[in-house]
């Protein structure tokens, strides 16, 4: 903050149990229940000038300038994130919530995941997920990684050097990794040797935490085992509502073919056990209590969650750019701009 003063409030991401729950946290889409769970800030506060406010990822926040408090209501600040290290603790512990939100539905926040999640490696997601073929599919991997003279587990290091050391491995890390700011042509070619390296050992090691879940500093086979299979399931979760909603699909229909998917998918992959399941039930009971609703409340979440996957977002997203001197107006992509930068 340099000049004035701002009210922050935040709240942790909510945990989302279904795409009924499907919810678009963005601006003021926290108001008015728009989403399925209340605007609740659970800390406050004010930052005046030389001051700032730093928080984690993934945290809903709102922002207030008070007049009263403010020159003539004037105030300077900026704001900056920080994109790497990336969160992967935090993507790997609510990717399922994610998944049901602008975050994974509009947005390629998910899928900036997907080097980390399968380190490469191929994982369709068209077929029912089967833990048996991820734990074979984790174990060829660490065979790759490895070699012949490993110990059956990946370390940092074995990360770099299988990923990060030949060039045209290393231009996919950058790529993938969203390494290439805009800011990368200005650098010269020290300076872009510089950066590339500090990018190599930054995704080794954030590779290495997104599926090292008890912190040993190496991922097993069974951690790596339990990672694909998460990404799988929550992928071909989001794929089969994706589908669901076809613009001649009729609502109740509709209705009917989330609650079997999603009631499937809690049972198997969700719950101990498959017969007692209070994320199902829980799930069962909101259907019905949407059906109750009627005709009208029922196209309306259908219309919801079908419209979150429509939404675009990263380097296909549209802008519109105006002149501020002669007023036209004109649209472009944000890859389109970047490459003019």
């Amino acid at each position: 903050q340099f000049r004035g003063t701002k009210r922050w409030r935040v709240q942790a991401f909510p945990r989302a149990k279904h795409f009924l729950n499907a919810t678009s946290f963005g601006d003021e889409q926290i108001y008015d229940h728009k989403q399925h769970v209340p605007w609740t800030p659970e800390s406050e506060f004010t930052v005046g000038p030389g001051q700032c406010f730093i928080f984690p990822t993934g945290y809903l926040h709102e922002t207030y300038v008070d007049p009263a408090d403010n020159d003539h209501g004037c105030y300077t600040a900026s704001t900056f994130q920080f994109n790497h290290p990336r969160q992967v603790n935090l993507y790997r512990s609510y990717m399922s919530s994610f998944s049901m939100s602008h975050y994974g539905m509009g947005e390629p926040c998910l899928t900036g995941m997907t080097s980390y999640a399968t380190l490469f490696s191929k994982v369709d997601v068209k077929g029912t997920p089967d833990a048996a073929a991820m734990r074979s599919q984790a174990e060829k991997l660490i065979a790759q990684i490895e070699g012949s003279s490993g110990d059956g587990k990946i370390t940092r290091d074995e990360l770099y050097a299988h990923f990060c050391v030949d060039k045209q491995s290393r231009k996919r890390v950058m790529k993938v990794g969203h390494f290439y700011y805009t800011w990368h042509k200005l650098l010269s070619a020290e300076q872009k040797a510089q950066m590339e390296e500090e990018a190599m050992n930054t995704w080794s090691e954030d590779a290495l935490q997104y599926h090292d879940t008890d912190k040993d500093r190496a991922i097993s086979l069974d951690e790596l085992a339990q990672s694909l299979l998460q990404w799988y399931v929550v992928r071909w979760r989001s794929e089969h509502i994706k589908q669901a909603g076809g613009k001649k699909e009729k609502a109740s229909k509709w209705l009917d073919t989330v609650l079997a998917s999603e009631d499937d998918v809690l049972r198997k992959y969700y719950c101990e056990d498959p017969t007692a399941c209070p994320a199902a039930d829980e799930l069962s009971a909101y259907g019905e209590q949407l059906k109750m609703k009627g005709k009208k409340a029922v196209g309306a979440a259908m219309r919801k969650v079908s419209s979150m996957f429509e939404h675009q977002e990263g380097d296909s997203e549209t802008l519109t750019m105006v002149d501020r001197a002669t007023g036209s107006s004109g649209q472009k992509t944000v890859k389109a701009i970047q490459n003019e930068l």
